[in-house]
């Protein structure tokens, strides 16, 4: 029987997002402003980071799933609702409480003209499971339930049940590889992406654009990702936010998935240009590591927290398009608790911390930001100026995105700007990767955060399908990662991109990544 899920955590997320499906829309969210001129086939979109690689299962960030949506094609389907519908696989029975058994669509073929069969299927989950970089997402996968029933049935587990199994196989991380193409590319796999998605990769120019063209033998299976109108699509990297306005405000690029907050107004006053936002899944942080001299004492951690000015970050450097944080997720996910509240601003508590952590005269440390996210540096530059009030002095280094992945991974930077959105909706995928002991590093928890008691209440609500006894869980989690303050959360955003008019079809997807073969666009 089909299972077309719809998880708890779709719940608390369906009633924001449907504005942005269509229907009577909220102007905010959707753009009905007829095309002008004759339709186009292609289309330009900037963003202002360049995708770290096209390979699945050597990295998880979201320029690079701009890249990936397009390109490979999960077993089951998450719509902008956050439903879970049949993808690459038609259904899927639960054979028992950690195995399940998926039924695979027919006449499907890569890019690379193979069929599509549950030897890819396997291949590719037995490859997932022991990459580091998206462990979080499939790492529970225990690849002795992988089974090749037929050549389009296949059964996968996991060690333990495992709650949000479906929606972590619609993670765009789940994409499914050809094997063929993978062992034919070798060392060169995250140039040479094969996949069964309605588009193929023709050229990446590093620090310039990557170019993809529509896949004319695509299935089309999927009604939400019928065969493209759109014949090539041209994702641009442009990190200078005001070139990028430029472009966009000449023309020349039709969507600015990356518009900087300060042009927001001169946008919207702009009759041929629309902003367009909708409550998204996101959280900015400043990720404070736990072993640093100084940052491993909690005191010290709350006492930056207190130092910081939330309020004014967002006011200034979001112009408002966010809210404050209280807990590390945002309430438009499964799991979030309400009751949490935001550091208040009070520096004279931070100075006492200080001096009961025995460091009243302070320390130098350093902060690092990607230097193509202009809001991210501005944002440093506020807090180090704010710090500086109890006496710690902040040296600012910028660096490129790929760059500061890779320095992360060495756990130098004491502090340091970056983001994560809980793409599936559930609590688990925003709080298991970045604070549970198991995924120091590149799997999600940079900070190198541990505590047994988050660790158990983490695997407690993994290994449980009772959604109470998952939000006692998570609300306890919370709790304590407010008094443990880990993170200076900077803002929970609003996913938001700045759209030309002619451009028709567009959602505001609440990931952040977007799917653009479904629109259209007049000249």
């Amino acid at each position: 029987m089909m299972k077309k899920l719809l998880l708890a955590s779709t719940v608390l997320v369906l009633s924001f997002i449907l504005i942005a499906c269509g229907g009577d829309a909220d102007p905010e969210t959707t753009n009905d402003i007829p095309p002008l001129g004759e339709l186009r086939d292609s289309i330009t979109v900037a963003q202002a980071t360049e995708p770290v690689s096209t390979d699945l299962h050597a990295t998880n960030d979201v320029p690079s799933a701009q890249i990936h949506r397009h390109i490979f094609e999960t077993l089951i389907f998450q719509d902008v609702d956050m439903s879970l519908n049949p993808g690459l696989a038609t259904d899927w029975e639960l054979i028992d409480d950690r195995v399940w058994e998926f039924t695979l669509r027919e006449d499907v073929y890569f890019h690379n003209g193979e069929a599509f069969t549950a030897d890819d299927v396997a291949f590719t989950f037995t490859r997932a499971a022991s990459s580091p970089s998206v462990t979080p997402i499939l790492g529970n996968i225990d690849v002795t339930t992988i089974e090749v029933i037929d050549t389009h049935t296949i059964r996968l587990g996991t060690y333990e049940p495992f709650a949000p199994f479906l929606s972590n196989l619609a993670h765009a991380a789940s994409g499914i590889m050809n094997e063929v193409a993978v062992e034919y590319a070798g060392d060169n796999v995250d140039r040479q992406p094969v996949g069964t998605g309605p588009y193929k990769l023709v050229e990446w120019i590093a620090n310039d654009q990557v170019v993809l063209e529509r896949f004319e033998d695509y299935h089309a299976q999927n009604p939400f990702r019928p065969m493209p109108g759109i014949r090539q699509i041209i994702i641009r990297q442009i990190s200078d936010t005001a070139a990028r306005a430029i472009e966009f405000e000449t023309g020349t690029i039709d969507i600015d998935l990356n518009p900087a907050p300060n042009n927001f107004p001169r946008i919207e006053e702009d009759g041929n240009f629309t902003i367009l936002s909708a409550p998204g899944l996101r959280t900015e942080y400043i990720g404070l590591n736990t072993s640093h001299e100084y940052l491993s004492d909690y005191r010290i951690r709350q006492a930056i927290n207190y130092a910081v000015d939330v309020d004014a970050i967002i006011e200034s450097i979001y112009q408002g398009h966010g809210t404050t944080g209280a807990s590390h997720i945002s309430e438009n996910i499964f799991g979030h608790n309400p009751s949490i509240t935001p550091f208040p601003y009070d520096v004279e508590r931070a100075r006492e911390l200080m001096a009961e952590a025995g460091v009243p005269d302070g320390f130098t440390t350093t902060i690092y930001a990607n230097s193509e996210r202009q809001d991210r540096v501005d944002v440093v530059t506020i807090i180090a100026n704010q710090l500086a009030e109890i006496n710690i002095n902040l040296e600012i280094r910028q660096t490129d995105w790929a760059t500061l992945l890779t320095l992360l991974d060495t756990n130098e930077p004491a502090m340091f700007a970056l983001g994560w959105t809980a793409v599936t909706g559930d609590a688990d995928i925003g709080l298991f990767p970045l604070f549970h002991s198991s995924q120091h590093g590149s799997a999600g928890n940079r900070i190198l955060f541990a505590n047994d008691r988050v660790d158990e209440l983490l695997e407690l609500a993994q290994a449980t399908t009772d959604n109470q006894a998952r939000l006692d869980a998570y609300f306890e989690v919370q709790e304590i990662l407010r008094d443990q303050a880990p993170w200076i959360i900077t803002i929970q955003e609003k996913p938001t991109v700045a759209i030309n008019n002619a451009v028709q079809g567009f959602t505001v997807d609440p990931t952040g990544s977007y799917y653009l073969g479904n629109l259209t666009i007049g000249d």
